[in-house]
């Protein structure tokens, strides 16, 4: 490879980590700014850009609801968790401050267990893998309280889920299953054993607890119904959905995460740069389309280019729509709304697509000036 070939890839690997990986939140909405009048400011800008399947559009927070305050990587030393301005809170915190002051649907949090530790049996809600051999005091007391089990009684105790199960103003908990690609390869492939015991407890843990706060039946489904999950591997959420069906948990909304189709920046940054993301090729879409379980699609216009063409396309292939939820955070405001333009496809008369059955937009809050 040449001096000038090397230059000309390395930039463009770099760019493409920082656009399409990670949880990037140039676009986040600062606290002090009264984050629901930021968030209408979006859904006004955004509704001209795009078709809403709900006049009332959903609102769903990345990580809880601060990413700054959110668990991201436990096994640091300096992890900080308590009541200091810039610590670590809980996740119940983050919680009622997203569904009580800033007026969210949902909230979305990262699912962790420690496979093999008879220390740390239960999944918890951390962004990070989780090395229960380098722990702090301050890691240990925030995962002791911090638990998949406590952070779904709260959102049952505290009566998030409104009157009835498809009531416009329950709230949602979107949990992230977290389960990475090979080395080098595009997309991922199917679940190892120990890939799937990791949904396996997940989906033993909501259950147990669903049936100990609420009970089975349809009292149990109403819960469910009001708990997604969301995923970057299609293998993993088609797995929670058999494991579900095969332990009587119907009632679970699942969401693909589609990253990017970008191009030669998305293919590098998402074979070398990244073990997490996907790239939404012919192959997948046809699994998409075929998956009748599905039921939405979240993206960010950073990561995908003809956005109306892609995504109506996938709609117009099945029998039942997807419903799209749209990333807001990862790209500043101006070149999200430019990005989201760009999308819009052509009819055969030249006149402007639209992106349909958009159902909400997911938004980062910061807590504080980095």
């Amino acid at each position: 490879m040449g001096k000038m070939q090397k230059f000309t890839i390395v930039p463009m690997l770099m760019a493409g980590m920082i656009v399409f990986n990670g949880c990037g939140s140039k676009g986040a909405i600062k606290h002090d700014q009264h984050p629901p009048t930021e968030i209408d400011r979006y859904i006004s800008e955004t509704r001209k850009l795009v078709n809403f399947s709900e006049e009332k559009v959903e609102v769903v927070f990345h990580r809880a609801g601060s990413y700054q305050e959110y668990a991201k990587n436990v096994n640091q030393k300096k992890f900080k968790y308590g009541d200091g301005r810039t610590d670590v809170k809980d996740v119940a915190v983050l919680m009622d401050r997203s569904f009580g002051e800033n007026g969210g649907n949902g909230i979305e949090i990262d699912a962790r267990t420690v496979p093999g530790s008879s220390e740390y049996p239960n999944v918890y809600i951390v962004h990070d893998e989780i090395d229960d051999g380098e722990l702090s005091a301050q890691a240990k007391a925030y995962l002791k309280k911090n638990t998949l089990t406590e952070v779904l009684i709260h959102f049952i105790r505290n009566h998030f889920l409104g009157q009835r199960a498809d009531s416009p103003s329950g709230k949602y908990l979107f949990i992230e299953l977290k389960i990475p690609k090979p080395y080098w390869h595009l997309n991922h492939s199917p679940l190892t054993p120990k890939q799937q015991q990791y949904i396996e407890i997940i989906i033993w843990k909501l259950r147990e607890t669903i049936e100990s706060e609420i009970g089975s039946g349809v009292a149990g489904e109403s819960v469910r119904r009001h708990i997604g999950f969301a995923s970057f591997n299609l293998f993993a959420l088609e797995y929670a959905h058999e494991i579900a069906l095969r332990n009587d948990q119907s009632g679970f909304q699942y969401n693909f995460i589609a990253a990017t189709n970008r191009g030669l920046l998305g293919y590098l940054a998402n074979t070398i740069g990244s073990r997490e993301i996907n790239y939404l090729n012919s192959e997948l879409t046809r699994k998409i389309v075929s998956h009748t379980w599905l039921t939405g699609i979240w993206f960010d216009p950073a990561g995908i280019n003809r956005i109306a063409e892609t995504f109506n396309g996938i709609n117009d292939q099945r029998k039942s729509p997807l419903d799209l939820y749209i990333s807001t955070y990862k790209l500043k405001r101006e070149s999200y709304l430019k990005r989201l333009r760009k999308g819009m496809a052509t009819d055969d008369n030249g006149k402007a697509v639209k992106l349909n059955n958009v159902r909400g937009l997911i938004f980062d809050i910061q807590a504080w000036k980095e």
